[in-house]
């Protein structure tokens, strides 16, 4: 995707191969949404270049929003395995939160897919009983900007990417 705009929706995913964005400006709630109706899943690599999120297209937020985002719960049989994307890498975000509340903390790069994968046990259960999800293994980011000055953050699930290697430059 080039040079392009897209709306309150932002970007839609589910596939393979690399995801390549650029020069674009997305204005949603999350910059790309893994679509949760096909175990959220994109079994490849996303790149993001030179681009501008408006998140929630402007409006009042609290909190933080997600870069990447979907849910998953582990215990659903899609047919195929699901994925993250193997590596991110991020070269030039600009986050246009000018007109976000001062409640809005920044956002996350990875969302919290699997929201109750918060511990060795649950884990454990996803394997052995469910169909397991594959992390990202790299966040790689460089030429990050927030109009408001927000950090960027891994994520809200430091267990489920404790072994994301994330790389600033």
């Amino acid at each position: 995707i080039k040079n392009s705009t897209l709306g309150h929706q932002c970007l839609n995913a589910i596939g393979f191969g690399t995801l390549y964005i650029e020069n674009s400006t997305l204005c949603g709630s999350t910059f790309i949404n893994l679509r949760s109706d096909y175990g959220s899943t994109w079994e490849g690599d996303v790149i993001i270049k030179n681009c501008t999120w408006k998140p929630k297209n402007g409006a009042k937020i609290s909190g933080y929003v997600n870069l990447i985002g979907g849910s998953y719960n582990g215990f659903h049989d899609f047919g195929y395995d699901c994925y993250m994307p193997k590596s991110v890498t991020i070269d030039g975000l600009k986050i246009a939160d000018a007109t976000c509340s001062s409640s809005f903390k920044g956002i996350y790069l990875l969302g919290n897919i699997v929201s109750a994968w918060k511990d060795e046990a649950f884990e454990k259960r996803m394997h052995d009983e469910g169909y397991p999800y594959t992390v990202t293994e790299t966040v790689t980011i460089s030429g990050y900007e927030s109009e408001q000055g927000k950090p960027y953050k891994l994520s809200a699930n430091s267990y489920m990417y404790r072994n994301t290697n994330l790389i600033e430059h």
